[in-house]
C-alpha cells in the first residue's frame, strides 16, 4: 500500500475562478481550505505561505479564504510549514487547526500527536492535508535554474513556478520558459 491506509483515492479540481486563477494543479487544496474555514471545521491552517520576492516559502496561519487563496500554488523548495503550528495555537488561540504539508512532515505530525507532551498543539489539528512531494530543489538550485538555465537575470523576476509536460517552469510577463526535469537533476 503505497499510500498507506485511505478510504477512497479521487481525483478533483476547483470549481471557484479565484481558486484557479492562482492555482497550481487545480486548486483542490485551496478549495478544501476554504470550505472547511468556510464551515467552521477549522479556524485556520498552517500552510507554506507567499514567498517573498526571492521565492523562499513562508509557514503561514491563514484563517481566511482570501488569505488561503493568496497563499495558495505550490513551492518548490521545502518549507518548514510545522514551525508555525505553536504559533496558530498560541498566538491565534486557533482551536480547530489545518495543516497542509508534505508526506515527511505529515508523518512528523502523526507522531508528535502520539505524544502526551505535544497534545497541547496537536490536539487542536482538526485537519491534515499531505501533499505529494515529487520535486523540491534547495533555493540556490532555483536561482541557477533561472539565472544560468533560463536567461533570468535573478528569480525574483519570475511571477509564477511549475513542474509539467516534463519541465521545470518559470513564467516572466506572462511567458513561460521551461528546463526539462532531467536537467534539474544533480
Amino acid at each position: 500500500m503505497p499510500l498507506g491506509t485511505y478510504k477512497e483515492a479521487v481525483s478533483a479540481r476547483s470549481t471557484d475562478s479565484k481558486i484557479l486563477d492562482v492555482s497550481q494543479d487545480g486548486g483542490i487544496v485551496s478549495a478544501l481550505l476554504c470550505y472547511a474555514i468556510d464551515e467552521g471545521i477549522i479556524e485556520g491552517a498552517v500552510v507554506a505561505g507567499t514567498p517573498d520576492d526571492d521565492w523562499r516559502p513562508i509557514p503561514t496561519v491563514v484563517t481566511s479564504s482570501d488569505e488561503v487563496i493568496a497563499a495558495a500554488g505550490t513551492k518548490y523548495s521545502m518549507s518548514p510549514t510545522l514551525s508555525a503550528l505553536k504559533d496558530a495555537v498560541r498566538q491565534n488561540g486557533l482551536e480547530k487547526v489545518g495543516v497542509v504539508a508534505t508526506p515527511c512532515q505529515v508523518q512528523g505530525l502523526r507522531k508528535a500527536k502520539a505524544y502526551p507532551f505535544t497534545r497541547f498543539v496537536t490536539e487542536k489539528v482538526n485537519l491534515i492535508i499531505g501533499i505529494y512531494c515529487m520535486e523540491n530543489f534547495p533555493m540556490a538550485s532555483l536561482d541557477t535554474f533561472a539565472t544560468s538555465k533560463l536567461g533570468f537575470d535573478s528569480l525574483t523576476e519570475a511571477s509564477k513556478m511549475d513542474i509539467g509536460k516534463g519541465k521545470f517552469w518559470l513564467t516572466k510577463d506572462g511567458e513561460d520558459k521551461g528546463l526539462a526535469i532531467k536537467e534539474t537533476h544533480g
